[in-house]
């Protein structure tokens, strides 16, 4: 509860009988109370508030629907509210001034957009530069003032291009903005998020009002050198038991792109792919001197974490590589590292584990092939 709210217990509130409550916003207080068995007359005593005059806005229920009346009290009454077998009522109370007809107040609008960045995310390459598009729209609500949109780079990155700025953004109307963003020539790997944010101003709110944001994150990953992830190379043949193969997420449900992180035990990886018992996956790996070993974390994906068995393989050309055997929910992950020097076709087998495929959610994390040495990446 922030500093410009107080509640308290209603006075003669009694467990099992009655229950009430007192509670300040700004200047207006909100009173309750309900009650159970036969039709009784609330009181409230008034104590709570602050000298002078308030008036008190009573919502009860009657014996055909709600009645609505209004009174003039101070804090030295109590207020009292007529009510009915298994019944109450809700107050608003404000400052009694003049010309005032209700204490309800108008609701302000606060001026809603939409920020979209594209891509969301993408691959890039040490030394390489990316493109990314940002646009922003006020939904409703508008026009606004004062916008700003920009794209922060990360310490070593560098984004070109100036954003976008409008002194007013009228409903529906887009503002847009690119960049190219510059990978550094020897940068962290992995995934690097890169904000983009859009700042406005309310005109309604006043000029010494905070400025209104929202913030949007592009991601990119940078491969180390010599490495492919599988994710990223052309399936030759695809089957799974539930739904399609995910790229980078968990299997999730039945749809294309509903999974989530993927995670095995407390580790989350930004590559890899997401299955269901049974599947295969299959990828061409050209010529036999391209790739010359083959690793993955896999395990039950958490989406899963007290169900399910598998059995991940590693098969070349058609014969079984690696096997992780029979695999639970709470195992840790278990690491593939496998020569693949010679293969021309590697298949990603997953099986049941002899039980059925319920809940076999089963993740090849960071799958990747390391390119042979004097063989230029593809």
């Amino acid at each position: 509860m922030s500093s410009s709210q107080k509640a308290q217990e209603v006075k003669g509130s009694a467990p099992g009988q009655s229950a009430g409550f007192a509670r300040r916003s700004g200047a207006r207080w909100f009173l309750g109370e309900t009650a159970v068995g036969a039709a009784r007359t609330h009181r409230v005593p008034l104590d709570f508030l602050s000298g002078g005059r308030w008036r008190v806005d009573v919502v009860r229920d009657g014996p055909d629907g709600p009645v609505r009346e209004s009174r003039l009290l101070t804090r030295h009454d109590t207020l009292k509210v007529r009510g009915v077998e298994n019944g109450g009522f809700a107050a608003f109370v404000c400052r009694a001034v003049p010309g005032r007809a209700g204490c309800d107040e108008p609701v302000r609008h606060v001026p809603s957009g939409t920020l979209t960045v594209d891509p969301r995310e993408t691959a890039a390459d040490p030394g390489t530069e990316v493109r990314l598009d940002g646009g922003f729209t006020i939904d409703e609500f508008g026009p606004v003032t004062d916008v700003t949109l920009s794209a922060k780079a990360p310490e070593g990155w560098s984004v070109e291009g100036p954003g976008a700025t409008a002194a007013e953004l009228a409903t529906g109307r887009p503002l847009t903005a690119d960049w190219r963003i510059t990978v550094p020539e020897q940068p962290a790997y992995g995934w690097t998020n890169i904000p983009v944010t859009v700042a406005y101003r309310d005109p309604a709110a006043g000029a010494t009002a905070p400025k209104l944001s929202l913030r949007r994150q592009a991601r990119v990953f940078v491969s180390p050198p010599g490495i492919d992830y599988v994710r990223d190379l052309p399936f030759s043949a695809e089957t799974n038991g539930w739904g399609p193969v995910e790229r980078d997420t968990s299997n999730g449900e039945s749809a294309e792109g509903d999974g989530g992180p993927l995670r095995i035990g407390d580790r989350t990886y930004g590559k890899g792919l997401g299955t269901h018992a049974s599947s295969e996956v299959t990828v061409d790996l050209g010529d036999t001197d391209t790739y010359d070993r083959f690793n993955a974390d896999v395990g039950i994906d958490e989406e899963t974490p007290d169900r399910g068995s598998v059995v991940f393989e590693v098969i070349g050309d058609g014969k079984v590589l690696g096997t992780s055997g029979v695999m639970g929910p709470h195992d840790p992950a278990h690491a593939f590292d496998i020569d693949v020097t010679g293969v021309r076709r590697l298949t990603l087998r997953v099986t049941d584990g002899g039980d059925g495929n319920d809940s076999d959610h089963a993740d090849w994390a960071d799958a990747r092939l390391h390119i042979a040495a004097g063989t230029a990446r593809r």
